[in-house]
């Protein structure tokens, strides 16, 4: 079925029953099941309710019935209407790929569930005007679908990092443009897993004394 936030399965095929011999056993009726959780999912397993079913004919009190087992359905997602212009926000970078989105309004969530609209970038990288995807979040979100909306763009900015210490250019041999090694300093505000290290750039390749050396970034 299509999600609607209930456990409720529909049972369907016609039963029948197989009796001994020549006895006349009959059912009628329909069963009722219930799904392991209201969650979106494929093959979940249900629980089938024979409570519905009657046995009838000459031998039917001979007889039980017991609820069959292995039963499995799927619940798949509810479509979402969406009215209105969607707006990303632009960030500075925090590592992560989500931002903010407003202006968009949701129709067709069902009555308690918790669900709310996000933005996703392909990367996490800084970037101007990067093509930004709708995603469901909350609670609920991964029961809903949303059809792509193209044309979403925003951007990531640099995060701004602190310097502390006296930093300390390496003098060397020429080299080309190889940068120097900077010592004496560290870098404060770096995000927990990113690779950045403090690195130096000459303003020129060329050899000369006390030459100036700005300071610069590296890393993956």
């Amino acid at each position: 079925k299509v999600y609607d936030a209930t456990t409720a399965a529909t049972i369907g095929g016609a039963a029948y029953i197989s009796a001994l011999g020549t006895d006349s056993v009959s059912v009628e009726g329909s069963g009722s099941g219930t799904f392991s959780s209201k969650n979106v999912g494929t093959g979940k397993a249900v629980t089938v309710n024979v409570g519905g079913y009657t046995l009838s004919g000459a031998d039917a009190g001979n007889y039980n019935l017991t609820a069959p087992y292995g039963v499995t359905g799927s619940i798949t997602k509810l479509a979402l209407t969406l009215t209105g212009t969607p707006v990303a926000a632009s960030r500075v970078y925090d590592g992560t790929l989500t931002t903010s989105i407003t202006g968009g309004t949701l129709s067709g969530i069902l009555t308690g569930d918790a669900l709310s609209m996000a933005g996703q970038f392909a990367n996490k990288n800084v970037g101007v005007a990067k093509a930004v995807s709708l995603t469901l979040t909350g609670t609920d979100g991964g029961n809903y679908s949303l059809a792509p909306v193209a044309g979403i763009t925003a951007s990531i900015t640099a995060r701004a990092l602190t310097v502390s210490g006296t930093p300390v250019a390496a003098s060397r041999v020429y080299a080309g443009k190889v940068p120097p090694a900077v010592s004496g300093a560290m870098l404060g505000g770096i995000l927990v897993g990113d690779s950045v290290i403090l690195s130096g750039n000459f303003a020129d390749k060329n050899v000369g004394t006390g030459k100036a050396v700005s300071l610069a970034l590296a890393g993956a």
